[in-house]
C-alpha cells in the first residue's frame, strides 16, 4: 500500500469528522447528517448495503454498551443521532480505507482491540460519554466487541478478493 495525498486527505477528512462529531454533538447534528450523507454517496453503489449494515451493527454494539450499564452517551438515555451519524461516517471510511489495504482476519481482530477502544477512551476523556463501569471493565468490553466487529464488517471486502 503506498500511502499517497488521497489516503491522507480522506483520513485526515474523517478524523475532522470525528473530532467535531465527539467534541460539538448535539449542536452540530445537522453538520454531521449532512457529512454523513455525502460520505454514503461518495461510497461505490455495491458497498452501500455493507456500509449501512456496518452501521447498524456498530449502533446496535454501542446500544448494548448502554443497555448493560457500561456507558452513556452524554445524558442520553440511548445511542445519540450524532453517534449514528459517527457509525455512517466510519463505516464508510472504513470500506474505502480496506479497499486500499491488505489485512488479514487476525490482523484486523488486533487493531479492532486496540483502535476501538482508543477511540472511546478518546471520546470518554472529551466528555462525549460517561464510564458507568470502572475503565478496566469498559475498556475490556469494548476490545472484545471491536475485535469481532472489524474483521465481521470486513467480510464482504474479502469475499470480494479486495484487501
Amino acid at each position: 500500500m503506498t500511502l499517497n495525498a488521497r489516503f491522507w486527505f480522506i483520513t485526515l477528512c474523517f478524523d475532522a469528522y470525528w473530532t467535531l462529531a465527539v467534541l460539538g454533538r448535539e449542536r452540530v447534528v445537522p453538520a454531521l447528517l449532512a457529512g454523513a450523507l455525502l460520505a454514503l454517496i461518495l461510497t461505490s453503489a455495491w458497498q452501500r448495503k455493507w456500509v449501512l449494515a456496518a452501521t447498524l451493527l456498530g449502533t446496535a454494539m454501542d446500544a448494548l454498551w448502554c443497555y448493560v450499564g457500561a456507558v452513556e452517551f452524554a445524558g442520553q438515555s440511548g445511542v445519540p443521532l450524532w453517534m449514528i451519524s459517527l457509525w455512517l461516517t466510519f463505516s464508510c471510511w472504513w470500506y474505502w480505507l480496506f479497499s486500499q489495504i491488505k489485512a488479514t482476519p487476525v490482523l484486523l481482530a488486533l487493531v479492532g482491540a486496540v483502535a476501538g477502544p482508543l477511540a472511546y477512551l478518546i471520546g470518554w476523556q472529551l466528555g462525549a460519554m460517561t464510564w458507568l463501569m470502572p475503565p478496566y471493565s469498559v475498556l475490556l468490553l469494548m476490545a472484545l466487541g471491536w475485535m469481532i466487529y472489524l474483521p465481521v464488517i470486513s467480510l464482504p471486502l474479502q469475499r470480494r478478493g479486495t484487501g
